[in-house]
């Protein structure tokens, strides 16, 4: 038997072996999240993964979505209505260097990813901010990966291979996910840690499957 509990442990095996039941249709939260001015750290205000490609994926690769959300949340965290006041994964962001693009549509960053690429490979596309240069072999065109259920799942792949790298030590792993040097990973894994606790915490009744 499985029984149900919400992940808190760090280790990578407990992470992807996390997978969502479900949750009661009455609930209906907007997902939105608060990301400080120094866009180094986000925590979850509430979130509702139901029918989401993070659910859908998560149940796919065994990971729990809280923590596809998260890596999203802070890899494209984008505010397109600032009346809002929130920010969301966005799928239409790409990246050269340190310089975002923020599309208004599936068509204009198309259009753009194709200008992108004439000049550079290493171009990071998407929620979840998939890297050309170093994933393109993960899917049949670049563009592709401005799909939101094609990104999502690649960056699942992703991290399942570096799990398997790292057994024990989830934030090595999903630091590694966005920079090979050090530094940056080690503060990357755990700004990813704190938005994915934060969800644990604010969103407690977001049962899952953990393997005894």
């Amino acid at each position: 038997m499985r029984s149900m509990r919400c992940v808190k442990e760090e280790k990578s095996s407990i992470v992807r072996r996390s997978a969502l039941i479900g949750l009661t249709a009455a609930v209906a939260l907007f997902i939105c999240a608060i990301v400080p001015s120094d866009s180094s750290a986000a925590a979850a205000r509430s979130v509702d993964l139901t029918g989401t490609v993070f659910e859908q994926v998560g149940l796919e690769a065994n990971i729990d979505p809280r923590l596809l959300y998260a890596v999203a949340l802070c890899e494209s965290a984008y505010n397109p209505d600032s009346s809002l006041g929130t920010v969301l994964p966005y799928p239409w962001v790409l990246r050269i260097g340190s310089t975002p693009f923020y599309g208004a549509d599936f068509f204009e960053t198309k259009k753009t990813l194709t200008r992108y690429l004439a000049k550079s490979q290493s171009v990071d596309v998407g929620m979840m901010q998939i890297n050309v240069k170093w994933h393109a072999h993960r899917v049949s065109d670049p563009v592709d990966l401005l799909d939101p259920l094609t990104n999502v799942r690649v960056g699942a792949e992703i991290l399942n291979e570096l799990f398997d790298r790292y057994p024990n030590n989830a934030i090595k792993a999903i630091g590694l996910y966005h920079s090979g040097t050090p530094e940056k990973a080690a503060r990357y894994g755990k700004t990813v840690w704190r938005v994915y606790s934060s969800l644990l915490e604010r969103f407690p009744c977001y049962k899952i499957y953990v393997a005894q």
